[in-house]
């Protein structure tokens, strides 16, 4: 088994459960962790610093990402806008490619090179570190691993964005010792950039959290025949496919609450959210305050507005996850990884389009059905306890294990 690993990563432990995940799995085996991170100075600082405080083992390093520190911020912000014009035309420059994604890069790559330590592994959480971790391997022959999110080609709206991203993908996929993906279509459709080779190594590793982070629903048989509804994110803000639900729900408010946690963008929530007494807003939580609070509710929104980019349509989210092991009734839209996901658990949710019509019939064929989605619960998070993080994790102890020292 390995001794050391470094970590790099373009946002931080608060906004990366996946990377905390794998931390947290790291220092349980006696690994020393390294963590190259940055200070977001937003409403994950609190988190970040508990996080820290949890994990006193981890070596930890924090780059600066605002005008804070504005000659850094200066000169990254000006090589990332001149990478973004020439990006087009080396389409070969690796180094081009990965600043054109994004300045971090720079910020990463810098520190890379002034880095005097060793380590057994390199693991790049989020495209802005795949290049820099490539630097380590080049520079100092350590192997290095990919962590796919999402399916970056995919987001946004940005063509040339994503042009630079898919040859990033393209390029160093294949020279990793092992990339992991967070769900089987992104693997998919990422192994679709480049050909494989013989070394070449694509593991699943799914969003999934440890089953100590969720408590066993509680089965009130005389509940208010309200169906408690849940949905949350980093951000809640136009574009998720709230907006497009909420004249929905207006239909039932009697009948329902809806409780939205994560941080709520002014503009939504006056316009959105402010006139609606159904709806409650609760503040940004700590990952594991989050996962025993979910007990508390019956269904979870696992919607995806697919035409807001591609990866929509094909990530597995920690939320769907969550909702999972919690126990929760899901009622899931129909992208083309949560079809197939609900279609292997069909007692634990179910399908809508995220259209008037069928999204109003979905919630009230929920109503109709109260009482036994409520009855439900404990058979749903007993089936959901098979499924945890604890056997999920064993993908990756394997690759670790395997590689040399």
């Amino acid at each position: 088994m390995i001794k050391k690993v470094l970590i790099l990563t373009s946002t931080n432990l608060s906004c990366n459960p996946r990377c905390l995940k794998e931390i947290r799995l790291l220092v349980s085996k006696n690994i020393h962790v390294t963590l190259v991170a940055f200070r977001l100075h937003n409403w994950t600082d609190e988190i970040e610093e508990s996080l820290k405080a949890e994990l006193n083992e981890v070596e930890y390093y924090y780059l600066e990402t605002t005008k804070k520190h504005f000659i850094p911020w200066l000169f990254a912000s000006f090589l990332e806008r001149i990478a973004f014009l020439f990006a087009p035309l080396f389409p070969n420059n690796i180094f081009t490619q990965s600043i054109a994604v994004s300045k971090r890069s720079w910020m990463l790559l810098a520190w890379s090179k002034k880095w005097d330590g060793y380590t057994d592994l390199v693991i790049a959480h989020n495209p802005a570190a795949f290049y820099p971790a490539y630097y380590l391997f080049k520079k100092k022959r350590i192997p290095f691993a990919l962590d796919i999110e999402d399916y970056h080609p995919g987001e946004g709206k940005n063509i040339n964005k994503q042009s630079s991203v898919s040859l990033l993908m393209k390029s160093l996929i294949p020279k990793s010792i092992y990339t992991s993906y967070a769900s089987p279509y992104i693997k998919i459709y990422s192994e679709k950039l480049f050909l494989p080779n013989a070394k070449y190594v694509g593991i699943v590793v799914n969003n999934i959290f440890s089953n100590d982070e969720f408590l066993a629903p509680i089965i009130n048989e005389q509940w208010n025949k309200k169906i408690k509804f849940v949905w949350f994110s980093q951000i809640i803000d136009y574009g998720r496919g709230l907006e497009q639900v909420l004249s929905v729900f207006d239909n039932f408010q009697n009948s329902i609450t809806l409780t939205l946690i994560g941080n709520l963008r002014n503009v939504f929530f006056e316009k959105e959210i402010k006139h609606r007494i159904y709806v409650e807003h609760i503040s940004p939580l700590s990952q594991i305050d989050l996962h025993k609070k979910l007990n508390q509710f019956d269904v979870g929104l696992a919607i995806e507005n697919i035409e807001e980019d591609l990866n929509r349509s094909l990530c597995l989210t920690n939320k769907i996850w969550a909702y999972f092991q919690a126990g929760l009734y899901i009622l899931a839209t129909d992208t083309i990884a949560q079809i197939e996901f609900m279609n292997a658990y069909p007692t634990h949710g179910a399908l809508s389009k995220l259209e008037y019509n069928s999204f109003n019939e979905a919630v009230s064929n929920i109503l109709d059905n109260g009482d036994e989605i409520i009855r439900g619960k404990e058979s749903r998070f007993d089936i959901a306890s098979k499924n945890g993080w604890e056997s999920e994790s064993n993908k990756l102890l394997a690759k670790w294990s395997n590689i040399s020292k």
